[in-house]
């Protein structure tokens, strides 16, 4: 519904300007196989029964975080649920055998039994599928 101009906002055209945009993003999803994480010098194999890597590119920035579901362990659930200190380093292996290295923040669902881990920084052994 367009409103009359004399109710128009100033703000209208933005947001029509932002709606018509488009751009380009590449989204790559690979699966994980393997989830070792480091907190406060403690190191453990995560026990999940899903994972997946997704890496954003987009406007030259590379995003990425790794999506697990059906973690088994709920004690290492809580005890990132409690703490506030929930910075990681990660070793991944995925379902092709590359094994993947990075810094990420462990953010856990403990009703879900569940965890997002948002990548911070570089994802050393990831290289870009479309740039092959």
């Amino acid at each position: 519904m367009k409103l009359p101009s004399a109710l128009a906002t100033p703000w209208d055209n933005l947001v029509k300007f932002e709606s018509d945009r488009s751009v380009a993003a590449d989204m790559d999803t690979i699966e994980i196989i393997h989830m070792e994480i480091t907190n406060q010098g403690l190191s453990e194999v995560v026990d999940f029964f899903k994972a997946e890597l997704v890496v954003v590119t987009e406007l030259g920035y590379r995003n990425w975080y790794v999506d697990v579901s059906g973690i088994r362990d709920p004690l290492l659930l809580d005890r990132f649920s409690d703490s506030d200190d929930i910075r990681v380093e990660m070793k991944l292996r995925t379902a092709d055998g590359d094994v993947l290295n990075g810094d990420g923040y462990f953010h856990p669902n403990v009703t879900a039994a569940a965890a997002a881990v948002r990548g911070e920084g570089v994802l050393h052994g990831y290289e870009d599928p479309s740039k092959e």
